[in-house]
């Protein structure tokens, strides 16, 4: 772990095999892949949920591989997913590494490739130079070219920490910081990190400063809210008194309402104003999370939000 940098999941991002914590099946079956002198594959695929390792993982088996830092390149697909990506990859692949034995290329965000991408470097991960190793990283592997997925590669999934590890492994974190949070905040950022250990650090570095403790359980309950006008529409919610519609209808028009952001929206509120329930035991967060948890929004979330928001403003 570096104890260099700032930020939490930056400072705590593990450096060797024995700091990665949990996906023990994964990991011990890389460090086995690694350990053949014949038969190791040159492309892999580390498919799961966002911030859950697979980045970090590729970077450890490039380590290990020996790859040195002039000779590891990595791409995010989801940026760079166009035809003369690969062929630059294909390209340089072939040439032999500046320092050392091996050239190691992760492509982050792979099930993003265009089809055109997918198909020019077909070839190279079948007859991929010895030198050159390649990792493939996805959130959704179904969206992977099945000749990719099924015949170049060799697929390893990386899951998301099941609670009580998670919760363990952010206790370790704040001993290491010299803090400690009351219990009800450990469970409560292991439940809105969704099993991410990155996602979890991100949340407990925006509360580590805070003193006071419903101020922290309100910054972890709000924690899943990017988007500023979610964030003013939950104070809105929050603040005391008669609610105004009018006040209520200028912050709706400032959200995000398309897709499927009505039901995330939706989720999170309930979440929220359920944690905030067991915290306070207040009526109003229940009537909030009663009429946000009631049902999805998949069809008409748009409306129902409206809806939703006018009922609370009566």
């Amino acid at each position: 772990m570096d104890e260099s940098k700032g930020s939490l999941p930056i400072k705590y991002r593990p450096q060797t095999w024995d700091e990665f914590v949990g996906n023990e099946s994964t990991v011990e079956s890389l460090r086995s892949v690694l350990t053949r002198e014949k038969g190791r594959p040159h492309c892999i695929m580390l498919e799961g949920p966002s911030g859950c390792g697979k980045t970090t993982l590729a970077l450890l088996f490039a380590k290990e591989l020996g790859c040195s830092p002039e000779d590891l390149r990595k791409y995010n697909i989801g940026n760079m997913r166009g035809i003369d990506t690969a062929r630059e990859i294909t390209r340089n692949a072939r040439y032999t590494p500046l320092n050392g034995d091996v050239k190691v290329y992760i492509l982050d965000e792979f099930h993003m490739a265009t089809k055109e991408f997918a198909n020019e470097i077909l070839e190279i991960l079948e007859f991929t130079p010895g030198h050159v190793y390649f990792v493939l990283c996805t959130t959704e592997p179904n969206k992977v070219l099945a000749t990719i997925r099924g015949q170049r590669a060799q697929v390893f999934p990386v899951n998301r920490l099941v609670r009580p590890v998670l919760i363990d492994f952010l206790k370790k974190i704040a001993e290491s910081e010299g803090v400690s949070f009351p219990e009800k905040h450990y469970k409560e950022i292991a439940l809105v990190s969704e099993g991410s250990p990155r996602a979890a650090l991100a949340v407990m570095d925006k509360i580590i400063d805070i003193e006071d403790d419903e101020e922290a359980f309100r910054a972890i309950a709000s924690a899943t809210f990017d988007e500023i006008e979610v964030k003013k529409m939950i104070d809105y919610l929050m603040a005391p008194g008669k609610k105004s519609w009018k006040t209520m209808a200028e912050i709706i028009k400032g959200l995000d309402l398309t897709g499927s952001k009505p039901e995330e929206i939706r989720v999170g509120v309930a979440r929220y104003f359920g944690s905030v329930l067991l915290n306070r035991g207040d009526t109003w967060s229940h009537t909030v999370m009663v009429v946000f948890g009631s049902e999805p929004w998949f069809y008409s979330g748009r409306e129902k939000l409206i809806d939703a928001l006018y009922e609370l403003c009566k």
